[in-house]
């Protein structure tokens, strides 16, 4: 026995409103990462990049609040460059971005501490390469006289006692010299 009314375009539309139907109860009942991953891939769309944890040093000798990107706002002590500081999840780089990494600062000790509490009177924006691995993390170092320099690395540095060292070791730094 055929249904004479599944033919033409309803039978198109009904198709249509199944796999809708099958799509949203996979997002909303247990498939919610691979039903969005199958998505973006059938729309063309690139997945959204992970949250990348953030490694701050400071090696001012003043307290600095800083954000990262459009979202990531944090406070340094005076001279915290020993690498124990980490913001998991701390930046989540924008494909709008294109690797640019925009970094707003100011200080809030010392001398130079005399902006007003919402804004940032020091900021950078550094060209990083693409993120190396999924478990690369990015470190943030802050400079007196208003540098910065960033760079992705597979572990931070971490000093056993005191800081680490201020001289930038190693390939990949961008900074504001």
């Amino acid at each position: 026995m055929r249904f004479s009314f599944l033919h033409g375009p309803l039978r198109r539309a009904f198709r249509g409103a199944l796999i809708i139907a099958v799509l949203t109860s996979a997002m909303l009942f247990g498939f919610p990462e691979q039903t969005r991953h199958f998505m973006q891939t059938l729309s063309g769309q690139s997945a959204e990049p992970e949250p990348v944890t953030v490694y701050p040093y400071n090696f001012t000798p003043y307290g600095i609040e800083y954000a990262v990107g459009s979202g990531l706002l944090g406070y340094l002590p005076a001279d915290s460059a020993d690498g124990k500081l980490a913001l998991k999840q701390g930046y989540a780089p924008s494909a709008a971005d294109g690797n640019k990494l925009p970094v707003r600062w100011r200080y809030v000790t010392g001398e130079y501490a005399n902006a007003p509490r919402d804004s940032y009177p020091y900021g950078a924006t550094l060209a990083l390469p693409a993120r190396p691995s999924e478990t690369a993390v990015l470190t943030l170092r802050f400079y007196p006289d208003g540098r910065v320099a960033a760079r992705y690395t597979e572990h931070p540095e971490t000093a056993a006692s005191g800081n680490v060292d201020a001289a930038l070791p190693g390939q990949g730094w961008r900074g504001k010299p």
